[in-house]
């Protein structure tokens, strides 16, 4: 209990949403959904998914990866909740593991983006973070991983789900797969 009030606590200090409602400028909290009590599609969940990425950013460029981590993670939550998937809040994660030198972790990351990217249909975010955890796996020396995870981009390209396949399967042929890498945001 006292842990999940700290984690609300330091998620009210992280968060400062402004809208403007009849001229007047309110300040919204977490539990402030939509007129329908729906999370989904809240413009106020929406902007606090902005300022958590906004705020992950600040620390990661002030070398404060933990806490930017944690912001990232507060955000990619939040665009769970909303039914979206958290594409951009997960690969900052795997972008500060990768800084980190924690490519196990960022490898893990990815591979969660895009097992959620599969359940949700969406094929290019999924071949995206299959081929950046490839290399994540290349670079945790974990051969067998890198085989795994470069047959399943394989079968993504072979499904005729993706667009410019050729082009896609060319990069993929390059032996050097750095390209792909998280930390160069390969979309």
């Amino acid at each position: 209990m006292i842990a999940a009030k700290l984690a609300y606590a330091k998620l009210l200090t992280h968060i400062t949403v402004f809208a403007s409602a009849g001229g007047v400028l309110a300040v919204f909290y977490p539990h402030v959904l939509t007129p329908t009590g729906m999370i989904e599609n809240s413009p106020v969940v929406a902007k606090m998914v902005e300022c958590e990425i906004s705020v992950g950013d600040r620390f990661a460029g002030a070398g404060e990866l933990r806490e930017a981590i944690g912001a990232y993670e507060t955000a990619a939550s939040l665009s769970r909740a909303q039914g979206q998937l958290p594409t951009l809040p997960m690969r900052r994660i795997a972008n500060a593991l990768y800084y980190k030198s924690q490519f196990r972790a960022a490898l893990r990351t990815l591979e969660q983006l895009a097992d959620e990217a599969a359940r949700l249909g969406d094929t290019e975010a999924e071949f995206w973070a299959v081929i950046d955890a490839a290399q994540m796996a290349r670079l945790a020396r974990a051969d067998r991983r890198v085989q795994q995870l470069t047959e399943r981009a394989v079968r993504l390209l072979d499904s005729g789900r993706l667009e410019n396949r050729e082009y896609l399967r060319a990069k993929m042929e390059d032996t050097d797969m750095t390209a792909f890498a998280p930390h160069l945001e390969s979309r």
